[in-house]
């Protein structure tokens, strides 16, 4: 008896309706459910594309984790345990990393404001940034002499000829403690003359920033001795990151700051993470806008039926189990269009994937990046199935309350 509310809403659901009205409503209901579903997964996962593209962009400069001072600007080299960290279950690699702003030109006139960073060979190794260089080679350091690779922005803006490999001298300012930097106030500023081996790019924002160099040139031209900027840390597993960062800090104490990349770097991933929200909202409000073309299907429906109720009332059903076929009924049109739209949705990300359908010009990818996330499915099918199973509990009570106050029965 219990499955007997299910096969008559599936009937009611599948049959040819004396009104075609009823069909055609109940058709475009379920097509808008599963359009709604395919476009949230879609959307969804086009956010979870575009994270893990920026964290990957990220992820070729920046280390998993960074110590820096919570006061000054630098790190003395005594100042923290480093073989205690290097001990941490889970640290990889543990590098100095020197970044001061400079001035770097090429004569006179072509001067550039950038960040000169100052890297060991152990950075090479949590950085991706030996892969990214696209003119000339990586070679920071060759026979005594040291040699700079700036991002592709910054050398575009010097006029650099390094498409062919070329090798041309820059001179690099560097402000001299205690004293104001200013391109007219040469006193206070250290100049050297060093040559590049190549050009790097990443993305925008940093090819436009960094100029990278040995870790020792970078220490002389700032008048450091063991100070750093920063120490940063590679991890084994990424998904580690926090619960690293936390035995960190429980190590060496509050006076430093121990962050992840993504605490680092808090406006680019919290902009995407809003972004995935506010969309995800949009796209409910449309569900439930959606849900009320099942309402009206549903009501008439009810209407439609009201000669088969007072059979079954006189079969002996009772009101609850009337009331369970037409709940069903809605339910039916939620499930199987959340179904619908959950296939059509993973099929399009999945030919985005593996055909690149959605092309992009003049950026760091070729096509519009996809990453499927099955949590993100889970919570949009329990979205649809909710919201429609909640809105149709309420119709279907109020429905047949009016029902009741209307029969005979």
């Amino acid at each position: 008896m219990n499955s007997t509310p299910f096969k008559i809403a599936a009937r009611y659901l599948f049959s040819k309706k004396t009104r075609n009205v009823i069909n055609l409503i109940s058709g475009i209901s379920l097509v808008v459910v599963a359009c709604v579903t395919a476009t949230m997964i879609i959307l969804l996962s086009a956010f979870n594309g575009i994270e893990e593209l920026v964290d990957g962009l990220y992820n070729k400069f920046d280390p998993d984790i960074t110590i820096s001072s919570d006061e000054g600007k630098v790190l003395f080299g005594d100042s923290l345990d480093l073989a205690s960290v290097a001990q941490i279950k889970g640290v990889l690699y543990i590098s100095s990393v020197i970044e001061e702003t400079a001035i770097i030109s090429k004569g006179e006139s072509n001067k550039s404001l950038c960040k000169l960073i100052g890297i060991d060979t152990t950075y090479v190794k949590l950085s991706g940034i030996k892969e990214n260089v696209v003119y000339g080679t990586y070679n920071l350091h060759e026979a005594g002499e040291n040699f700079v690779i700036p991002g592709a922005g910054i050398a575009g803006d010097l006029g650099l000829q390094l498409r062919n490999g070329e090798s041309e001298n820059l001179r690099i300012y560097a402000p001299i403690r205690g004293k104001k930097i200013s391109i007219s106030q040469k006193k206070a500023l250290r100049d050297e003359v060093v040559s590049t081996s190549g050009a790097f790019s990443i993305n925008a924002e940093m090819d436009v920033k960094y100029v990278v160099s040995t870790l020792s040139f970078a220490r002389r031209m700032f008048d450091y001795e063991n100070q750093s900027s920063y120490i940063g840390i590679e991890v084994v597993d990424e998904n580690d990151s926090e619960e690293i960062r936390d035995e960190i800090k429980m190590l060496i104490g509050a006076d430093f700051l121990v962050k992840t990349r993504r605490e680092k770097n808090p406006l680019v991933y919290e902009t995407n993470a809003t972004e995935k929200k506010a969309v995800f909202l949009i796209l409910v409000f449309v569900l439930i806008i959606a849900v009320f073309n099942g309402m009206a299907s549903l009501t008439m429906l009810v209407l439609e039926k009201q000669r088969d109720v007072s059979v079954l009332k006189s079969m002996g059903a009772t009101w609850p189990f009337i009331k369970r076929i037409f709940i069903l009924e809605g339910a039916l049109i939620n499930i199987i269009g959340a179904a619908a739209g959950t296939v059509l949705g993973l099929s399009l990300c999945l030919v985005q994937q593996k055909f690149g359908l959605l092309r992009l010009h003049g950026t760091v990818v070729d096509f519009y990046p996809i990453k499927i996330d099955g949590v993100d499915i889970i919570v949009v099918i329990s979205t649809v199935i909710f919201i429609g199973v909640i809105a149709t509990y309420f119709m279907v009570n109020y429905l047949v309350k009016k029902l009741k106050e209307t029969s005979a029965i």
